[in-house]
């Protein structure tokens, strides 16, 4: 019994330890999130400056940036709601023992792993509700809107959309027990995926294909940017191109053609206008 209750002691203690030198890494990866994000953005931004894209024009004007930046800088002041709900919630969860792996003993592997595939069920889900429920599309449309795509679409959103997305992140969180850093490094792993899958730089097939086995990638992401219906409604995943695969919402990009980015004219015309883009959720019907 003793050895067991030793056993048992040795594990905790190097858990313990193991979680205290991740989370001291997770929270120097924090305070230069700044700099991370910058970064990300500059290298894929590189990566689709050097690459022929899609073979569909793209558009540099002031007002399609103005939108596509401008979301940006304000989605990017409420996302700091996501990192300080989610390591809340972190805490909270692992102060009083909730969630699985604060009453489970789990190796940090499988506990990064598990974290993934929540998050990224979570963003499937997420993402299939703002495109099936008419209030949530409504404020979901300003991504899809934009008649190009490139890496700024990436951070083209509406900011009142992390109203619906924070919550449903926080229960995630409390239910597996994620420790603060996993929390930290599935945020920062989603947000080189939301760039990495708007780059306009199709992958080799070859390897597009190898990827696409796991991976949502640009090619596959470009399918869900199109004016058709069919295709818009399919691979809506992040990150993990698993969740599509699994309940059947991916079309293979060998076999889609993509002919149009867009919602269509009427769409197009307020594309490039911020104010209209960010008023349009709440614009009556008719």
């Amino acid at each position: 019994m003793n050895v067991l209750h030793n056993q048992g002691y040795s594990i905790f203690c190097w858990r313990t330890y193991i979680d205290s030198v991740l989370n001291g890494f997770a929270a120097e990866l924090l305070n230069w999130m700044a700099v991370v994000i910058v970064v990300l953005f500059m290298l894929f931004a590189i990566l689709e400056l050097r690459s022929r894209g899609f073979g569909m024009p793209t558009s540099l004007t002031g007002g399609r940036m103005s939108v596509n930046f401008g979301t940006a800088i304000l989605t990017a002041a409420a996302e700091l709601l996501i990192p300080f709900g989610t390591l809340s919630a972190a805490l909270f969860a692992s102060q009083n023992d909730v969630g699985l792996f604060n009453i489970v003993a789990a190796p940090v592997g499988l506990i990064l792993v598990t974290a993934l595939l929540g998050r990224t069920l979570i963003v499937y889900w997420l993402h299939r509700a703002f495109h099936k429920i008419p209030l949530l599309w409504r404020f979901h449309r300003i991504h899809h809107s934009d008649p190009y795509f490139d890496i700024s679409l990436g951070v083209r959103q509406h900011p009142l959309i992390l109203l619906v997305s924070l919550p449903v992140y926080i229960f995630g969180v409390i239910a597996l027990g994620l420790p603060v850093w996993a929390v930290i490094l599935v945020d920062i792993l989603m947000l080189a995926a939301a760039f990495w899958e708007h780059v306009d730089a199709p992958l080799p097939q070859r390897l597009a294909r190898a990827l696409g086995f796991v991976l949502i990638t640009p090619n596959s992401h470009h399918i869900h940017h199109s004016s058709r219906q069919r295709q818009t409604d399919s691979n809506f995943g992040s990150g993990l191109v698993i969740w599509d695969r699994l309940f059947g919402t991916y079309l293979e990009p060998e076999q889609e053609t993509v002919e149009r980015i867009g919602l269509g004219d009427a769409d197009d015309l307020i594309a490039d206008s911020l104010w209209k883009q960010l008023y349009l959720p709440f614009k009556p019907r008719g």
